[in-house]
């Protein structure tokens, strides 16, 4: 939205209205209490540290088994949403339509059917399967779907 308001506003009030947004977000969460947990022994040195908090998580989450799977499937998708979306933008550019009017196409439609899409196949998929068996069929239909 902050880039198809100023052909609506000027600049400047859209800036402001993006500070008032992100300053309501900061105000609503100042009052929230955090979690009561009791505090870690600090480590004594910088290796103690860098293996607590760099080599125990890693090699934590390597033991796991999926690991590779879950390291791979953001990559994946990502990769095939940056190719659909650059080559809906040439479409749109060859087809006369300006930079507003390709956001409101690619962001008015683009969410209505990411959203009723992922409603129709994600909840009956979801229904019959596990949910990693779901996400994994979803990643490959989304990976198809936009190249």
């Amino acid at each position: 939205m902050a880039l198809l308001l100023p052909s609506f506003l000027p600049w400047p009030a859209v800036l402001c209205l993006i500070a008032a947004l992100a300053l309501g977000g900061v105000v609503t969460t100042i009052p929230r209490r955090g979690a009561q947990v009791s505090a870690a022994p600090s480590p004594s040195s910088a290796e103690d540290w860098f293996k607590e908090a760099v080599i125990r998580p890693f090699a934590e989450f390597v033991a796991y088994r999926g690991w590779v799977v879950i390291l791979y499937s953001p990559f994946s998708t990502s990769t095939a949403t940056h190719w659909a979306e650059s080559m809906a933008a040439a479409v749109l550019r060859a087809d006369g339509l300006h930079w507003s009017g390709n956001l409101r196409v690619t962001k008015t439609f683009g969410v209505a059917s990411t959203i009723l899409g992922g409603l129709a196949g994600g909840v009956p998929c979801r229904a019959a399967t596990a949910i990693f068996k779901s996400l994994f069929v979803a990643g490959i239909l989304q990976a198809v779907n936009q190249t």
